[in-house]
């Protein structure tokens, strides 16, 4: 092969190989547009909260962005809660669960619980706790663990 197709082949090939690079940044860029949209979507109607330091974020949310998020929860955890079998215990259960930065929940603390069985009860379904959309910074960079007392009262 004479050096001129040579040098030509070289050049078809390094061209070829910027023209890939450039596709892939192409779909590397349209997946970050389409977070960068899937953001915005999600913060229409998001509510605020100011954390102790200041920094202004959005809050978690539990399915709905509506204002009544704790309502809501409170209202899925006690549709799911199973009054243990042979206890006659009633009384007021208080809960603190976080809200992680992936969305999954976890329970804190347990500052008041008139019985152990009915604390039992309301954390077995805080375990099994579908995602909440986790607390993040307005530019959507940073996510925030947030924290939460849930109020359930129990009568027999």
């Amino acid at each position: 092969m004479k050096t001129t197709t040579k040098l030509l082949l070289a050049i078809l090939i390094a061209t070829m190989a910027v023209g890939q690079a450039t596709a892939a940044e192409k779909k590397r860029d349209s997946r970050k547009e389409k977070r960068e949209q899937a953001f915005l979507l999600d913060t229409v109607g998001r509510e605020t909260m100011t954390l102790d330091d200041g920094t202004v974020i959005y809050a978690a949310y539990f399915k709905n962005k509506t204002k009544h998020s704790m309502v809501d929860y409170r209202t899925w955890v006690q549709q799911r809660v199973k009054y243990p079998k042979g206890s006659a215990a009633k009384g007021k259960v208080r809960i603190d669960f976080v809200v992680e930065k992936d969305g999954s929940v976890t329970v804190a603390d347990v500052p008041f619980s008139a019985d152990p069985a009915l604390t039992e009860a309301v954390i077995d379904v805080l375990n099994r706790s579908p995602k909440w959309h986790p607390a993040v910074s307005l530019d959507g960079k940073e996510f925030y663990k947030i924290r939460y007392t849930l109020n359930l009262m129990f009568q027999y």
